[in-house]
C-alpha cells in the first residue's frame, strides 16, 4: 500500500525555498537552529541518497536511465515511513516531452510552490552562480537549462524556463499545490507561515511559530553563514544569503533587461500581479 506522506518544497532557484526549510527545521526541533543541519526539506537531487537506496553508483547511469529510478527512490522512502516527509526540489514537475511526473505522485500529499518576481530572481541567481545578469536572463528563458551534472553531488535538475517551471508545478500535478509568493513571505511572515501550517494540518502555537520565525530571520541566517559557512552555497558564489529583499531590481536592472524579462515571462508575471 502506497503512503501519501511526501510534501514537496518546490521552486525555481532563489525563491525562498531554503528560508522556509530553515523555518521548518527550527519549528520541528528543540535544539538551537543550525543552517548546516537542515533536518527538514532534504534535497531531491542528492546523489548520495539515490546511491544508498539503489545500492549502485548513479554516475554510471545516463540521465535517461537515472531520472525514472529517482522517482522510485522517493516512492521507496515514502513507503518506509509513517511520518510526513519534506523534500526540497528544483526540478520542473514534468520529466520529459511525454509530461511524465518527475516525482511519485501516488506517494505525494501535496506541494508548496515558492515563487518570486523574476525581476528579483535574476539578480539573486546571478549572484549565486557568479554570472552576469544578462546570462542569467538567458537561463530563465532557456527551455533546456538545468542545474547539477552527471558527475556532481547533485544529479541533473531540468528547470525548463522560469514560466514553464511555474506552470508545470501549478497546472499539472494530481495533488494539492499551495503557492507562496516570496513577497508575501517577507511582508506578512507570521500570517503566511501560520496559514500554510494550518493547510498542512500541523498544530503549533503562535508562540512556537514566532520563535521559529525569529530564529531564522534573514539577518540570523546571513550571520550564521558569515561565521561558519553554508554547505549548500555554490563554491563560486560570495554568499548564499545575499540581500533577502524584494524590489532590488528597480535599482539593479536596466530598462532593456526589465523589458526582456517581461517579454519572456509577462503572461505568468501578470497572473501573479508582478506587472
Amino acid at each position: 500500500m502506497e503512503r501519501r506522506n511526501i510534501i514537496w518544497l518546490a521552486s525555481y532557484p532563489k525563491s525562498g525555498n531554503t528560508w522556509f526549510r530553515s523555518f521548518l527545521s527550527a519549528l520541528f526541533n528543540e535544539k538551537e537552529f543550525d543552517i548546516n543541519d537542515l533536518s527538514e526539506g532534504k534535497i531531491f537531487s542528492r546523489r548520495d541518497t539515490i546511491d544508498e537506496v539503489l545500492d549502485l553508483d548513479s554516475t554510471l547511469l545516463t540521465e535517461q536511465e537515472l531520472k525514472p529510478l529517482q522517482s522510485k527512490v522517493y516512492q521507496y522512502l515514502s513507503n518506509q515511513s509513517d511520518k510526513n516527509l519534506f523534500y526540497k526540489i528544483h526540478d520542473a514537475f514534468v520529466l520529459d516531452q511525454n509530461k511524465k511526473a518527475v516525482v511519485p505522485e501516488g506517494n505525494t500529499k501535496c506541494a508548496i510552490y515558492f515563487v518570486r518576481n523574476p525581476l528579483d530572481v535574476v539578480i539573486s541567481f546571478a549572484n549565486h552562480n557568479s554570472e552576469t545578469i544578462d546570462t542569467t536572463i538567458e537561463h530563465l528563458a532557456n527551455y533546456q537549462f538545468s542545474l547539477g551534472n552527471e558527475q556532481g553531488k547533485q544529479v541533473k535538475q531540468p528547470l525548463l524556463t522560469w514560466s514553464e517551471h511555474f506552470l508545470s508545478w501549478t497546472q499539472t500535478p494530481n495533488f494539492p499545490v499551495y503557492v507562496l509568493k516570496y513577497e508575501d513571505m517577507l511582508a506578512s511572515t507570521f500570517a503566511v507561515f501560520k496559514n500554510i501550517l494550518e493547510k498542512l494540518d500541523l498544530k503549533y502555537s503562535d508562540e512556537e511559530i514566532q520563535k521559529a520565525i525569529e530564529a531564522t530571520s534573514f539577518e540570523k541566517l546571513s550571520k550564521q553563514e558569515s561565521e561558519k559557512g553554508f554547505k549548500e552555497k555554490n563554491p563560486s558564489s560570495p554568499k548564499f544569503f545575499n540581500t533577502g529583499k524584494s524590489g532590488t531590481w528597480k535599482e539593479k536592472l536596466t530598462e532593456a533587461q526589465i523589458n526582456r524579462i517581461i517579454t519572456d515571462h509577462g503572461v505568468v508575471m501578470k497572473s501573479l500581479r508582478y506587472i
